[in-house]
C-alpha cells in the first residue's frame, strides 16, 4: 500500500506521533489508549522523520501499512 503517496501525501508531520493520531483518524477510530498509542508509535520508531519518507518510500509504506493493520485490529474499530 502506497502510504507516504497517499494518505500521507502534501500534509506535513512534525514527529511521529502525528502521523499516528492521523491515521487514527483516518481509520475513524476514537483517540487510542495511551498503551495502544505507544505499541504503534514503537512500531514505527525506526524509521526516519517524516519529512524524509519520500525518500525512502518503500521502507516506509511497509512499516505504514503494518500500522494500519494495527489500527485495524483494535477494539476500537471493531463492529458489534
Amino acid at each position: 500500500v502506497d502510504v507516504v503517496g497517499t494518505l500521507l501525501a502534501g500534509k506535513t508531520f512534525q514527529n511521529h506521533a502525528e502521523v499516528v493520531d492521523f491515521l487514527t483518524q483516518c481509520c475513524g477510530l476514537v483517540p487510542l489508549a495511551e498503551a495502544q498509542r505507544n505499541a504503534v508509535l514503537e512500531a514505527i520508531q525506526t524509521l526516519p522523520e517524516p519529512a524524509q519518507w519520500s525518500a525512502n518510500a518503500p521502507a516506509a509504506n511497509a512499516q505504514l501499512t503494518h500500522v494500519l493493520a494495527m489500527l485495524l485490529c483494535t477494539p476500537e474499530f471493531q463492529f458489534d
